[in-house]
């Protein structure tokens, strides 16, 4: 009885993730459909990146790119010319992975995909999807891409190009600032194009100058000095409001603590509308290691 309820618990729990997969999203997964191995990653729009592997069978023919979920159902290298674009450099999806040189393209193209965490899929030179991962989720459940390569290949690990270093500068989701005579502007894109500003006054303890500003991708500002405008940020499960007066408050210290943590954060303003953005934990060590700068009065 007892063997009975196990095997039926674990078919529900399949069953539940298999419907499950696609439900989070900037997390690459991998898992088994039809006798296919697949490697799906959503974004935040509920699109779907996805390869198929189907080698592992020895059909070739089944290893593929597609993209699912979108304004106009399924896309693919057979019907669409698709082009990925990862640190400034451009791959194209051949259609047919056996033919001649489409082989080193295909290799060139996963051996990319495996090191770069954010990457833009363009349909017909127009249409674009903007795709993030986990960089744990890349190099973990991407650790074994190359086997996704056409299985009468025997000299892949010759003829492939050097995997490009990646710049995490060309990338969006990244912290850079900028200083200016004494006030530093550290801000950070995510794939929408709503960009998020901390504006700090490092050398006075001027609370005037130092506030947050927010810019979403429409191009519409919001301030938290302005009293008329409610800004606060969602990390790790907290959130830390951001007052348009900050003399005398604690809220602006633990807000600064908290943005230094490699957390994805959200961005809500005036109780509405919230935003996403998911920070490289290299840059902010790089960009934020001086934030305990940014002086407030209390």
């Amino acid at each position: 009885m007892k063997v009975k309820y196990f095997k039926l618990l674990t078919f529900f729990t399949m069953l539940l993730y298999s419907n499950s997969t696609f439900a989070i999203y900037n997390v690459w997964t991998s898992g088994y459909n039809n006798g296919i191995q697949e490697y799906n990653i959503k974004n935040i729009n509920g699109n779907v990146f996805s390869i198929s592997c189907g080698n592992i069978l020895g059909n070739n023919k089944s290893i593929s790119i597609s993209i699912l979920n979108t304004d106009v159902g399924s896309i693919d290298a057979n019907t669409s010319s698709i082009d990925i674009v990862m640190n400034e450099h451009m791959y194209h999806v051949p259609s047919d992975i056996d033919k001649g040189s489409n082989i080193k393209t295909w290799q060139n193209l996963i051996n990319a995909l495996k090191v770069n965490y954010k990457f833009k899929v363009l349909v017909n030179g127009e249409k674009t999807y903007n795709f993030t991962s986990l960089p744990e989720s890349t190099k973990n459940v991407l650790s074994n891409l190359d086997e996704c390569s056409p299985s009468n290949n025997s000299q892949k690990s010759t003829n492939v190009d050097p995997i490009p270093n990646v710049s995490y500068s060309n990338l969006t989701d990244q912290w850079s600032s900028k200083l200016n005579g004494k006030i530093k502007k550290i801000s950070i894109e995510n794939d929408d194009g709503d960009l998020f500003s901390i504006y700090c006054n490092m050398k006075e303890e001027n609370t005037d100058e130092t506030f947050i500003e927010f810019k979403n991708s429409s191009g519409k500002i919001y301030s938290s000095n302005n009293y008329n405008t409610e800004i606060s940020i969602l990390i790790n499960g907290v959130v830390y409001w951001i007052p348009p007066t900050l003399f005398g408050r604690s809220e602006w210290y633990n807000f600064i603590q908290a943005i230094q943590t490699p957390n994805k954060f959200k961005v809500i303003v005036n109780d509405q509308k919230n935003y996403t953005f998911l920070p490289d934990p290299k840059t902010i060590q790089m960009e934020l290691k001086e934030l305990d700068k940014c002086n407030v009065n209390l």
